[in-house]
């Protein structure tokens, strides 16, 4: 399973993570900015903070082997 990680800053200092699992395989740089601007304009953190800028994306994959 592969999970986007998208690190973003927020007006009160601090950062928001947003994992989305079950990335798309073909994911480009251009594609994840141009959805996080998107996510950036309706999301807000706990404190209520908007989110101003994505730090950084990242795709990590799992995976699972069973004992048998």
């Amino acid at each position: 399973m592969k999970t986007l990680k998208l690190t973003f800053a927020t007006a009160g200092k601090r950062n928001y993570v947003l994992n989305i699992e079950n990335a798309k395989d073909d994911l480009t740089l251009d594609e994840v900015k141009t959805q996080a601007a998107k996510l950036m304009k309706v999301l807000i953190n706990r404190s209520g903070a908007e989110l101003t800028e994505l730090i950084k994306a990242e795709v990590t994959t799992a995976s699972t082997t069973e004992f048998q």
